[in-house]
């Protein structure tokens, strides 16, 4: 088993964490932009986010993750909000996505 630098490791497994993820581009504007191509209706980009969340906490060896990004900021409109703070999906679907519980929690 490898070690970390100061050899510490979770529950036997080197933990990993990604820092940024996600940034699926949703935007009625056609001067806004996301990342990958938009797509085609709120439960298609709701199955992409959460196959996207779904990769990383299948990983037995990630302890933490943050996506990308929570508000839309002028042209980049591939928030989970609005650039005024108003929700573009149903909250408790986003809740569900973002809550399971991860691999390496077991």
């Amino acid at each position: 088993m490898q070690h970390l630098k100061n050899g510490k490791t979770y529950n036997g497994k080197i933990p990993f964490f990604v820092s940024e993820y996600g940034g699926i581009g949703w935007s009625l504007s056609k001067d806004a932009w996301g990342y990958g191509n938009t797509p085609d209706s709120p439960e298609a980009y709701l199955k992409r986010l959460k196959e996207l969340t779904d990769v990383l906490l299948d990983n037995e060896n990630m302890f933490a993750l943050c996506y990308t990004q929570l508000t839309d900021v002028e042209q980049e409109q591939n928030g989970l909000y609005t650039y005024d703070r108003q929700p573009k999906f149903d909250p408790e679907i986003i809740h569900v996505i973002f809550s399971r519980k991860a691999a390496i929690e077991d």
